[in-house]
Formats: structure tokens, C-alpha cells, sequence
């Protein structure tokens, strides 16, 4: 519903680290191998996301929420998935 707020995170295996950019990782002492996690919506006028996974409602509607994750060797992954807002 309209103002609602919802999760669509990307759940990580324990073995990634997310971070804001590879260069983030590069300064880590502790991680090893590291994610870029990224969240785009096909209609903002319908619902928006954050760069955490948020997706609020904005009025009635379908959208499709696109995850990409880039990994630190390279390999980017997309995911996406339909939310219908009531």
C-alpha cells in the first residue's frame, strides 16, 4: 500500500562482504572477497528503493526491482523480481 515500506535486500552468503565500491575492499584488512550490491526500480512513480534494499510505495501499481551484485573478481549477477503496490 501506498507509504508502505519493504525489504528486497540481497541476502549474502557469509563468504562475500558487501561494500560501497571495490576500492572499499581493497582497504580491508579483513575481507577477502567482496559485492557491490546495486537496487533499480522499472517505475519510481510507483515505488523507489535505496541503495540498502528499501522499497517504498508510492501509489497503486506494478514494478520490477532489478539487484545487481558485482563481485570482486569481476562476475556481476542480476536478479529481478515483481512487486505489485495495492
Amino acid at each position: 500500500k501506498k507509504g508502505e515500506t519493504i525489504s528486497v535486500a540481497a541476502q549474502l552468503p557469509a563468504t562475500l562482504v558487501q561494500v560501497s565500491s571495490m576500492k572499499e575492499l581493497s582497504e580491508s584488512a579483513d575481507a577477502t572477497f567482496g559485492a557491490v550490491v546495486t537496487y533499480k526500480v522499472s517505475n519510481s512513480k510507483v515505488a523507489t528503493v535505496d541503495k540498502d534494499g528499501k522499497l517504498v510505495a508510492k501509489k497503486a501499481g506494478k514494478v520490477t526491482v532489478t539487484v545487481k551484485v558485482k563481485l570482486s573478481n569481476g562476475v556481476t549477477k542480476t536478479f529481478q523480481t515483481k512487486v505489485t503496490i495495492k
